[in-house]
């Protein structure tokens, strides 16, 4: 699949506006390289920081506390049960990425073809 590799050089390494590959960028793919990276840290970087804060908040209330040393149902604590809940969330945290992904290639493509790119 192709993909659309944008770098933006300055004028101490390049002329301004150019690619990595040399071809001169067009405002218009500019415009949408930066909105496709907006979308892309839009999604990732909430993901990242609840899932980083949620680990954390499980490690300190593990090793601080005994909150999470309480019985849920039989032998099975809160700490386990948190455990055991991170891998579905892991995987819902993948899924959600791969359906985003999907449509960040779709976008791409779209952007290529418009502007008559190639990689």
């Amino acid at each position: 699949m192709p993909h659309l590799e944008l770098r933006i050089m300055d004028d101490a390494h390049g002329a301004s506006g150019t690619t990595a590959r040399g071809v001169e960028a067009s405002p218009e793919l500019e415009s949408h390289a930066a909105a496709l990276a907006r979308a892309r840290l839009r999604f990732a970087v909430p993901v990242c920081l609840l899932s980083f804060g949620g680990f954390l908040v499980i490690t300190a209330l593990a090793g601080f506390t005994s909150v999470l040393d309480a019985p849920v149902a039989g032998p099975l604590n809160w700490l386990f049960l948190l455990i055991l809940l991170s891998f579905p969330a892991v995987g819902l945290c993948a899924w959600l990425y791969h359906r985003h992904a999907v449509r960040w290639d779709a976008r791409t493509a779209e952007i290529i073809a418009r502007t008559g790119e190639s990689s």
